[in-house]
């Protein structure tokens, strides 16, 4: 955050504006990344516990 926060300062944003947006970029890209992790294992999941029943 700190580098993000320091090149949009560096840039010319406001700093209060620039710790605001690493804030929300952070965020968007640690939790995209988690959720789409989650959906894939909960399908899988399903998945491989429907196949081993089939067998």
């Amino acid at each position: 955050e700190a580098t993000i926060s320091g090149l949009l300062v560096f840039f010319g944003l406001n700093p209060s504006v620039a710790v605001g947006v690493a804030i929300v970029v952070r965020f968007g890209t640690l939790w995209y990344g988690a959720v789409l992790g989650l959906l894939v294992y909960l399908i899988f999941k399903k998945r491989i516990l429907n196949h081993n029943i089939n067998q």
